[in-house]
């Protein structure tokens, strides 16, 4: 046969696929032989690899990778720089994500949008509420165009400091400034209220965004059975059940996990007693909600993710009144 003779190209080729796949390793394979057949990663290859870090939130890989390139005298540009401070905010790590920007602008290359989202993002993820804030300041200072995604990192960062105020004053500036209010806005603001059981925020939220024309979905109903739950309130936790299965979706190992906890921290009920009433509380609601067949879907998703669950005997358990 003929026989394909690989090129550079090539390469790139299958350390993007790999890149796509989320295969960090198979990249890496790909990089190393590319280099072993003589080629020599080009500034192209680096930035698909760099990404491929950002995309499992490797930031000390993707610097390894970085030093590598400059090790092989390639010049990095702005797109190998936002994938490097993206792979920083994705694990995390705001101070290496701020470091590697200030590198950035130090070679004369500008930060952009994508620049600030990432930094934001890692401080976001690194529950700094203040220092989020803070680069956005500092992003519009600069010039720099803000967008849904800015926002998005900014209600995340409240939520992670379950600080709901702040959350409602991000989600009202974003709907100020003509951004459409998306599901994972409203989610994430959910959370937050779902962290301090702060209920009333909660519905008001529930009622904003269906009366937007938003969908919700299971994460929505799992932050309200979270937010009952955590504010006591266990027959309010037992309607939102109902109606999230009366809305055809399943609850799911979060659901089950969630209000095991709560009952085992506030209703100081042990563990195995907890999960029995849960199971009969879900097994309720899936019948209660007239589909008790469905309830096979929530039990598989239990058992596809190594939930241990009750043994199907304690029916005398009963549920929670």
């Amino acid at each position: 046969g003929m026989g394909v003779v690989p090129n550079g190209i090539t390469y790139n080729t299958m350390i993007n696929a790999c890149s796509q796949g989320h295969d960090l390793k198979k990249a890496e394979w790909w990089m190393d032989k590319m280099e072993q057949e003589g080629f020599l990663p080009c500034l192209v290859s680096f930035s698909i690899m760099i990404d491929a870090c950002a995309k499992v939130g490797l930031a000390e890989k993707a610097e390894k990778w970085f030093q590598r390139m400059l090790d092989l005298g390639v010049e990095p540009d702005a797109v190998v720089y936002n994938a490097l401070i993206n792979a920083c905010a994705r694990a995390g790590k705001p101070d290496k994500a701020e470091y590697w920007m200030t590198q950035m602008r130090t070679n004369n290359y500008p930060a952009d949008k994508r620049t600030y989202n990432s930094v934001i993002n890692a401080c976001a993820r690194a529950g700094d509420a203040e220092r989020a804030e803070a680069w956005f300041e500092t992003m519009q200072a600069d010039g720099c165009r803000v967008d849904h995604i800015t926002f998005g990192s900014l209600i995340h960062a409240s939520a992670k400091v379950a600080n709901v105020a702040r959350a409602e004053h991000w989600i009202e500036e974003m709907a100020r400034r003509g951004f459409k209010q998306n599901l994972v806005c409203f989610n994430t603001a959910l959370h937050a209220c779902a962290q301090v059981g702060d209920s009333a925020k909660a519905l008001q939220w529930f009622d904003v965004m269906t009366r937007a024309g938003i969908k919700p979905n299971a994460v929505t109903y799992n932050s309200m059975i979270h937010t009952m739950a955590n504010a006591g309130d266990v027959p309010a936790a037992t309607e939102w059940l109902r109606r999230m299965i009366a809305n055809k979706l399943n609850p799911d190992r979060i659901t089950y996990l969630t209000l095991v906890r709560i009952l085992q921290t506030k209703g100081k009920v042990p563990r195995d007693r907890a999960s029995k009433q849960v199971f009969t509380l879900i097994k309720q609601a899936y019948a209660q909600a007239g589909c008790p067949g469905s309830m096979s879907k929530w039990l598989e998703d239990c058992a596809r993710a190594g939930t241990p669950m009750p043994h199907e005997d304690s029916e005398e358990e009963g549920a929670i009144h």
